[in-house]
């Protein structure tokens, strides 16, 4: 029996000696094996990450600072008058001595961080998909096939490296790199991350505080003398709120995460004697559409499909199908900190005058000072901040570590029925036409 062009051999050597009336199908290099449930050539899969939304708790006051907050030169307002009091005003220009405003704290404001990418490959066997240049080829010598049962011909071998040029032994088929060879071996059948560093800004606020103990001139309104004073605290000044940012840092690796898809397992036997024909039992692939199959003998293994091909050494365990959608998630449980630094950081600040009381030495006092006024005030800036504030067991969310694949259709040769007058031959049974 030939081979139609649709179907293809698995060519387990180097590019070089691809067989004559064989080309290399591009089409599959790069790309794990997989048999989707409708046509051939679709692909799926590759590289991917994790993301991992959170916050850090920091201890009340975990880590206090101050500001320098100042009020800047104003010219004084018009008096009022109190009762008991001698009233006054404040005049000529003046200006308030800075004060500290000690910190108040809020919680670290989430991030989400981004795991390393990986590609997640399970264990594999590099091998050129090949087809036929035309419909007289058979299966050239040196070729894989797939099998579901002991093929029964001396010319073929389970691919175990005793009997065999090759060994496969539980190995997925992955396609050999562009223009490269076959043979190549790799990956793993569970996979870890990098935490990638990140950082996180926290928003937090300082308390209003009474801002004053600048100086001034009382000016009596009763005599007109000018006696000096050191007036009390009589703003309340609010701060705005402020950032801080985190170094980066990095939470390590980890856990593992399984790398094994859903699959079939499949013998693997090689050729090593010539150009053999098509036997009962042999799985190839196929690439044309499912309607174009009509080769006699020929059916589509639809077990396989949404399954990757998953390659034995020995009949143990054929046709076993399992694995899993790669659907995963990830924990980091190692400690995870960060130093706050952030660098130098300052706020906005609201200041609003209340009434207050000034003994002056020269009139025996006491005044008020009731008119009132404002000041724009400057905050100074810090850069001070806390450090080492850290998280444990981290959870990742979920993401999909398929692999990247492309689909192939498997078909499998049976016994083709044979007819005669009035019935059938099927496998050495009669059975009525």
């Amino acid at each position: 029996m030939y081979l139609t062009t649709d179907m293809r051999l698995f060519w387990p050597s180097t590019n070089g000696t691809i067989p004559a009336g064989f080309t290399r199908d591009t089409d599959y290099d790069t790309f794990f094996l997989s048999c989707p449930t409708g046509e051939a050539g679709s692909s799926s899969g590759g590289s991917h990450t994790h993301s991992m939304p959170h916050e850090h708790p920091i201890p009340p006051l975990s880590f206090g600072h101050a500001h320098t907050v100042t009020g800047n030169l104003v010219f004084g307002g018009t008096s009022g008058s109190t009762v008991g009091l001698t009233a006054a005003r404040l005049q000529g220009t003046h200006a308030h001595v800075g004060i500290n405003s000690a910190y108040v704290d809020e919680d670290v404001a989430s991030a989400t961080d981004e795991s390393a990418s990986t590609n997640a490959e399970p264990p594999y066997f590099k091998i050129i998909v090949i087809k036929p240049n035309d419909g007289n080829q058979q299966i050239p010598e040196g070729c894989l096939v797939l099998a579901d049962r002991d093929i029964g011909d001396d010319s073929f071998k389970i691919v175990d490296g005793v009997s065999s040029t090759i060994t496969i032994t539980d190995k997925f088929l992955l396609g050999a790199d562009a223009s490269g060879d076959a043979g190549g071996t790799g990956g793993a059948t569970t996979h870890t991350h990098i935490d990638n560093s990140h950082s996180h800004d926290t928003t937090h606020f300082h308390p209003s505080t009474l801002c004053g103990g600048g100086t001034g001139t009382i000016n009596s309104t009763s005599t007109g003398t000018t006696p000096t004073h050191t007036n009390a605290a009589h703003h309340n000044v609010t701060l705005g709120t402020a950032e801080f940012k985190t170094a980066p840092t990095n939470a390590g690796t980890t856990n593992a995460g399984t790398n094994i898809p859903k699959y079939i397992k499949l013998a693997g036997f090689e050729n090593i004697s010539g150009i053999q024909d098509v036997k009962p039992g042999i799985i190839i692939g196929y690439a044309g559409t499912r309607a174009s199959l009509t080769t006699e003998g020929w059916d589509f293994l639809n077990q396989a499909n949404t399954k990757f091909i998953w390659v034995l050494s020995s009949m143990t365990d054929v046709l076993d199908d399992g694995g899993n959608a790669l659907t995963h998630t990830h924990r980091v449980t190692s400690f995870h900190n960060h130093t706050f630094t952030g660098g130098t950081h300052s706020h906005t600040a609201n200041g609003v005058q209340t009434p207050v009381t000034y003994t002056s030495s020269a009139r025996g006092g006491p005044y008020v000072a009731n008119n009132y006024h404002t000041h724009s005030w400057a905050v100074g800036s810090t850069g001070s901040g806390p450090t080492g504030y850290t998280l444990t067991d981290i959870m990742f969310e979920e993401s999909d570590s398929t692999p990247k694949n492309k689909g192939l259709l498997l078909i499998r040769y049976g016994e083709p029925n044979v007819h005669i007058k009035g019935a059938n031959i099927q496998g050495g049974a009669i059975a009525n036409a």
